[in-house]
C-alpha cells in the first residue's frame, strides 16, 4: 500500500517537473528571439533590448495565447518614446503584453 502512494507521489512529482521545464522552454523560446520588436508611439519598429527581454516574464497562458509582464521597467526608447509609454505596460502587473507574428515578425503589443 505504502508503495502504492509512494509511486503516485513520485509520478505527480515527474509531471510538475516536467511541466516547469517546458513552460521554461517556452518561455526561452519566445524571449530569446533574434528581433523581437516594439512599435513606438510615432509608429517606428525598435527591437527590444537584450536587458528589456531579461526583464521580460512569462504570465499565464489564455487558450493558446502566452502573455508576459515586465518584472521591472524597461528602458527602451525610439526616438522620444519611450516603450512604457506607447506598449502602457504596468510593472508587475501580470499578463499585461503578449508576442504577435505580423509579417514574419514578432512584435510585442499590449494585451487588452
Amino acid at each position: 500500500m505504502n508503495t502504492s502512494y509512494s509511486k503516485i507521489r513520485h509520478i505527480r512529482e515527474s509531471n510538475i517537473l516536467l511541466e516547469s521545464r517546458r513552460n521554461r522552454s517556452l518561455m526561452t523560446e519566445a524571449i530569446n528571439e533574434p528581433q523581437l520588436l516594439w512599435v513606438s508611439c510615432g509608429g517606428d519598429e525598435t527591437e527590444l533590448t537584450p536587458e528589456s527581454k531579461g526583464k521580460l516574464m512569462m504570465g499565464t497562458k489564455v487558450g493558446d495565447k502566452q502573455l508576459y509582464y515586465f518584472s521591472s521597467e524597461p528602458q527602451d526608447t525610439a526616438g522620444e518614446y519611450k516603450i512604457m509609454d506607447c506598449l502602457g505596460p504596468e510593472i508587475n502587473k501580470k499578463d499585461d503584453l503578449e508576442i504577435t507574428v505580423y509579417n514574419g515578425k514578432k512584435y510585442l503589443y499590449k494585451n487588452y
